[in-house]
This record gives structure tokens, sequence and C-alpha cells, in this order.
């Protein structure tokens, strides 16, 4: 292993992995203060997680991830994981795996 870089990007000095699983009601993501995120449906996930920085109604929680879907890296408001939400209401076999850089 001595040969895999231990960061992704600059001035980031470590990575944070993590999988959360779908819940009816809109949950917050951990609290992880980091600087960019990205995220992963599950390929076998049977609903769509829906992503957002607001809690409640769908059109607070705006991306939709359906199986498979990746957002790509994107920087991570007020420095804290925990200002994202996620909902996936087809239940808790659903996962999104998150990747971030602290």
């Amino acid at each position: 292993m001595s040969g895999i870089k231990s960061q992704f990007s600059d001035n980031f000095p470590y990575d944070i992995f993590g999988v959360v699983t779908g819940t009816a009601g809109s949950t917050r993501f951990p609290n992880i203060g980091c600087g960019l995120a990205r995220l992963k449906a599950h390929a076998g996930n049977s609903g769509i997680f829906t992503i957002g920085s607001a809690s409640g109604t769908t059109a607070s929680l705006p991306w939709p991830l359906s199986a498979g879907d990746d957002t790509g890296w994107f920087a991570v408001g007020a420095g804290n994981f925990n200002t994202y939400w996620y909902k996936s209401p087809s239940g808790s076999m659903d996962k999104i795996s998150y990747w971030l850089q602290a």
C-alpha cells in the first residue's frame, strides 16, 4: 500500500469514507468537518435518494440520485457535512456512500 497516495487533492490532509442507509424522513448527514464531498448511490438501490441543504419537502432536497449515480466533487457549505440532508423513502436497504476530503 505504500505506493498509493494518501490524499487526492491539494490542501486536504486526509480522506473520510462512510455509508448511510435510507430513511423515510429527511435526515442530516454525519457531523464531520470537511471541504469537499462526493456521494455515490449503491448500484443495487431500488429507490431514489434525494439530497439537499435543507430538511423537509422534496423541493428542499432537489438532487436525486438513482442507483449507481455519483455527484462528483462539490464544495461543502459552511465546512461541515451535516449542512446536507438526505431521504430515501424506499427503505433501509438502500445505501449511499460518501467520500469527504477534510
